[in-house]
């Protein structure tokens, strides 16, 4: 289940930056909108920086480990020296905050760079009817199984277009986007 959770996540973070989390569910949660985005951002930052210390321990010929204890010891350097950089970039993240006007009391208002639009109505839309009729037709497929299942013949092959073409909404919005920025060179 853990390791559900990070590739939820990870999927989340491929699809969606910080700056368009905020946009979706900011009015709504805005606490919690604001910390997902930040470990949206943190996590990321904390992996390059760990890469970026040990880099530079590795650079250093007098750091060089070679004993298991050693390697460990290097490790743990490695940890101390994310540590404290990470509390240090905290002070200046709260302070910056507490500039900006968090925390202070007022209801804060929201830049949308983002709208929706009518073709996004539209997708929304076609994707709820898909998901609608992948439904219905799965309720149907289904409805053969009891306590004892027993095996009925597959259904109409027309029952598995709708979850087909719900499937292949995203490849066709990416075939369009690129042949959109391939007619446009």
């Amino acid at each position: 289940m853990f390791a559900a959770v990070f590739l939820w996540f990870a999927s989340y973070s491929a699809c969606l930056d910080s700056q368009r989390t905020m946009m979706l569910f900011g009015r709504l949660l805005p606490v919690v909108t604001l910390m997902v985005s930040q470990v949206l951002r943190l996590v990321p930052q904390f992996v390059s920086r760990g890469r970026a210390v040990l880099a530079a321990q590795n650079a250093a010929s007098a750091a060089t480990a070679q004993t298991k204890c050693e390697k460990a010891a290097a490790r743990l350097r490695v940890v101390n020296v994310l540590m404290g950089w990470g509390m240090e970039d905290s002070l200046e993240r709260s302070d910056a905050m507490r500039a900006r006007g968090y925390n202070c009391g007022a209801k804060r208002t929201s830049y949308r760079r983002f709208r929706i639009g009518r073709a996004d109505v539209c997708v929304l839309v076609c994707l709820f009817f898909l998901v609608a009729a992948s439904v219905a037709c799965a309720v149907v497929e289904l409805s053969g199984y009891a306590f004892y299942p027993t095996m009925k013949a597959i259904g109409p092959w027309w029952h598995f277009v709708p979850y087909v073409l719900f499937m292949l909404f995203p490849v066709a919005l990416s075939v369009l986007d690129w042949w959109r920025w391939r007619s446009c060179r």
